[in-house]
């Protein structure tokens, strides 16, 4: 099944409990592509016929009817909950989600956290050996360098921020090598696919920076990396830049992507 973000699924969200919307309804599809690549979840809006006018839910048209999209009811469900496909959003509508999504992101209000930067070039870091002895033993990587305490920081911090230049294409040859060492945190099981060991209720943000002029060129390697981490690690993310025209626009110049990964960053500490 390839789910994509802004379709519309006919779900099964019993049981559910107090307010919770009820019954088998079509819901969107909220969670990005990357996530729904590679998790067993997808993050979804239920859809109602019958709504109040809330700030919090969009109303459209869909099939022929007027309904809403429940914002304030998003959730995280698994895939095996979905029954059919019922069809996509048209371009106005997923506008209007966007602006709801990302006033409900802006509103939330943040919290003081430690933070710690690890520039990858910088520490003695060595690749994956390809021992697989982390199969035998999830979250633990026997190669011993700079990098392994920052792997174990990861088991106990609430979010991270995952940052590539592009070069040759792709990302960078040091966070290439951090993703192979990453493996380590997969479980293996036994349909074949992975869970993750870090905690749930983790948050993440992407930050990349290219030469190029266009933001959409690379983005297979960015849904990659973004799938290989934070989706791929269960996190929520919270941001993600996508720095075009770097040479030409350097980022500390630039007053309004500094204020947008100022925001970002208040998103990743909040409650």
């Amino acid at each position: 099944m390839v789910i994509k973000q802004y379709d519309v699924y006919l779900v099964s969200l019993d049981p559910t409990f107090g307010y919770e919307v009820k019954k088998t309804r079509p819901c969107l599809i909220i969670s990005p592509d990357d996530m729904n690549a590679y998790l067993k979840t997808v993050m979804i809006a239920p859809m109602t016929t019958k709504s109040h006018p809330y700030p919090t839910r969009a109303s459209l048209r869909f099939k022929g009817k007027n309904a809403h999209i429940c914002l304030d009811q998003i959730r995280t469900v698994d895939q095996r909950r979905m029954q059919k496909k019922l069809g996509s959003l048209q371009a106005s509508a997923t506008d209007k989600v966007k602006a709801i999504i990302r006033e409900i992101l802006e509103g939330a209000k943040s919290a003081g956290a430690t933070t710690t930067e690890v520039p990858l070039h910088h520490i003695d870091m060595k690749g994956c050996m390809g021992c697989l002895s982390c199969r035998k033993t999830p979250g633990v990587c026997k190669q011993k360098d700079g990098l392994s305490p920052f792997l174990e920081a990861m088991k106990d911090c609430d979010g991270i921020v995952i940052g590539s230049p592009i070069y040759m294409y792709r990302i960078t040859g040091q966070m290439k090598q951090f993703v192979d060492r990453c493996y380590s945190f997969y479980k293996d099981r036994d349909d074949g696919g992975y869970d993750c060991v870090l905690s749930p209720g983790k948050k993440f943000a992407l930050v990349i920076s290219q030469g190029a002029p266009d933001p959409e060129q690379y983005k297979k390697s960015i849904r990659w990396l973004a799938g290989m981490t934070g989706f791929g690690f269960g996190m929520k993310e919270v941001g993600r830049i996508i720095h075009s025209g770097s040479h030409e626009n350097p980022a500390k110049d630039t007053k309004d992507l500094l204020k947008e990964a100022n925001e970002i960053g208040q998103r990743l500490v909040a409650e």
